[in-house]
């Protein structure tokens, strides 16, 4: 009884989150057009899927995280660093076929989540692996030499100290998402000025696409470009300058 009545509550909990979550597109819609008049649609686009696509990423990252925490660096690293250095171009053509073609989304803002994901998950991956092993030798070692089981530590102790880290991971590949051409291209179209996001499984034009758009169209100077360029800028500026790697005080290295 006790765990059917946990189950109700965290159900009635989830369908009142959803039930706000949707309700509050619309309010959020409606400020970033006031905020950004002209590009306001391709702002909520761009936002939805770097927010879509750093969910998906997350769990496989803090998955390969978790089993390789208490490992020396081997192949599965290098491969991440290799895998990570795909141009962009070939990661939206894989988009393409996988999710536009194969799985049936066809261009919408899923697709180009998923496919910013593909894109971000060797870089997520080996970030969040890094950040988790600065623990690992501290008090993550000192649990598991007491016999506490590796899954209860990663869980309770070294995921609380590496927060801080995993959430400039976080922001880094939000950065290096926002910014993204090529893979939005293959994945969530390209549509005209006045389009606006019609809901996840549609498609629509981001700032970086659209500003690309412009550009091609030799109207990289008009006020809808300027606009695309100036967002683009100061979210991206931002995202990165949050996300900075902290170096560790002058009093705490070379001792």
């Amino acid at each position: 009884m006790i765990l059917s009545r946990r189950a109700c509550a965290l159900c009635a909990l989830g369908a009142a989150a959803l039930g706000a979550a949707v309700a509050g597109v619309n309010v959020v819609r409606g400020a970033l057009f006031a905020l950004a008049p002209g590009v306001g649609g391709m702002l909520a686009a761009s936002l939805a899927v770097v927010i879509l696509s750093l969910a998906a990423v997350a769990p496989p990252a803090l998955g390969v995280a978790r089993e390789r925490a208490w490992s020396e660096p081997g192949p599965v690293e290098a491969w991440l660093l290799l895998v990570s250095a795909t141009p962009a171009l070939i990661v939206g053509m894989t988009a393409l076929v996988w999710f536009v073609e194969r799985a049936g989304l066809g261009f919408s803002l899923v697709s180009g989540a998923l496919g910013l994901a593909l894109m971000n998950l060797p870089f997520a991956a080996l970030g969040a692996l890094q950040a988790v092993r600065q623990d690992e030798r501290s008090a993550g070692t000192g649990a598991l030499a007491l016999g506490v089981p590796e899954a209860r530590v990663f869980r309770d102790i070294v995921l609380p100290a590496s927060a801080g880290a995993l959430a400039r991971v976080a922001l880094r590949a939000a950065a290096r998402a926002f910014g993204e051409t090529a893979v939005l291209m293959f994945t969530a179209g390209v549509e005209p000025a006045s389009a606006s996001p019609r809901g996840l499984m549609g498609g629509s034009a981001t700032l970086a696409v659209r500003l690309w758009y412009l550009t091609s169209q030799g109207q990289g100077t008009g006020a809808q470009a300027r606009a695309c360029a100036l967002w683009l800028t100061v979210i991206g500026v931002a995202l990165a300058l949050a996300g900075r790697p902290r170096e560790a005080p002058v009093t705490e290295r070379g001792r």
